[in-house]
């Protein structure tokens, strides 16, 4: 189903559960500012005042429109983003220490953010931005980022963090015409970029448009083309999650066109380059963008676990997981502890079996740039359909 925003972007939001056993670090709080009206074109609008945020040493500033990624099982990677009074982060990569690789530091500390050794580098190659995507090779371990916008400039570029580097390099291509866009999705499948949908600029008075073209980066011969799909396409839309269940499955669930906000999944083959809709039951997730998902791996069990988002009215604090085998939601937001919010990241620390939360914002003028440890233990005991 759909849902018509009223505001910005898309569904009503599931009060969230305290579990006593998941965890908040003190790593910052919600900072207040004066609220702003929205913009019609966008829920996580940019501003048109150009100023951007320094960053705090040892200490990340409250942001959303980032991303997270993370490397080696034993940190997590934090690009970019805007924060307070909508001006985009100066304080460009941070990266978060997890489990083994922060030990001995002390009680409380076995997650520790560090400021990127690139911060120099920054401004020649990965320049501020919000809406980009990040994606890593899991069998280099490099992390790519693409795309993206800094207030009303939109980027085409990819830029990668090669494993054991401190600088980031711009990848620049030998043929084809890379998409120049924001709020896509970004997934690396064998050596390959995946681009799909996000928000392409117009000039005005024309808004911009949403897409729902997939395209393609051979990272090998730094090629972009536009391959051949077949199936049921989904929709134009922005702002949606594209999970790469198993290394051959890419599940696509939500995002938003304006005025239209959507709740529907999609699975595109990797293999075979095909589309089909999802047929899904249970406990299915209101209409979302600027939502979070991630892969929970379970033994003999394929989930996605979707949290948060924006419904065009407010923002979401409800969590669900789906069954990909099997198409049940089950609704998990007693897992759930912390404050609603869209625009924010979630990655999977393998080393503790936990999900790890950070940022966002609420759409009315706070943005956050706390840590949130949730069990998948405490996930999976929700399940409906285990």
């Amino acid at each position: 189903s759909t849902k018509k925003s009223r505001k910005s972007a898309s569904p009503a939001s599931a009060s969230a559960g305290t579990p006593s056993s998941s965890k908040r670090l003190s790593v910052g709080s919600a900072s207040k500012n004066n609220k702003r009206r929205r913009k019609s074109n966008a829920a996580m609008s940019d501003s048109d005042n150009d100023d951007e945020i320094d960053g705090v040493v040892g200490e990340i500033t409250q942001r959303w429109g980032h991303t997270m990624n993370a490397i080696g099982g034993d940190k997590l990677i934090v690009v970019c983003g805007q924060g307070c009074g909508h001006k985009l982060s100066t304080d460009t990569v941070w990266t978060l220490s997890v489990g083994a690789a922060a030990a001995g530091r002390g009680a409380g500390s076995a997650f520790v953010w560090s400021r990127s050794e690139t911060a120099k580098a920054d401004a020649a190659s990965l320049r501020t931005r919000m809406g980009h995507a990040a994606a890593v090779d899991s069998a280099t371990e490099n992390l790519y980022v693409f795309g993206g916008a800094k207030y009303k400039r939109f980027f085409n570029d990819v830029n990668v963090l090669t494993k054991g580097s401190t600088e980031w390099t711009i990848v620049k291509p030998t043929g084809g015409t890379p998409p120049t866009c924001s709020y896509h999705s970004c997934t690396v499948v064998r050596g390959a970029l995946y681009v799909f949908g996000g928000v392409y600029p117009k000039p005005d008075p024309t808004p911009d448009i949403s897409s729902n073209t997939l395209h393609v980066f051979n990272i090998g011969d730094r090629n972009w083309y536009e391959p051949t799909v077949f199936g049921e396409r989904p929709s134009p839309r922005s702002g949606h999650s594209a999970t790469l269940v198993g290394g051959y499955d890419l599940v696509l669930f939500g995002g938003w066109d304006q005025p239209d906000v959507f709740n529907d999944t999609f699975v595109l083959d990797m293999t075979m380059l095909e589309f089909s809709k999802l047929t899904v039951t249970g406990d299915i997730p209101a209409p979302r963008s600027w939502h979070v998902a991630v892969a929970v791996p379970t033994a003999g069990k394929r989930y996605v676990f979707v949290h948060g988002g924006f419904d065009g009215d407010t923002v979401m604090g409800s969590a669900y997981v789906l069954n990909l085998d099997t198409g049940v939601w089950s609704d998990v937001s007693a897992a759930i502890t912390f404050a609603p919010r869209a625009g924010h990241a979630v990655a999977l620390n393998e080393n503790e079996d936990s999900l790890v939360f950070f940022g966002g914002g609420d759409n009315e003028g706070s943005f956050f740039n706390d840590v949130h440890i949730v069990p998948i233990s405490n996930v999976t005991a929700l399940l409906s359909d285990k």
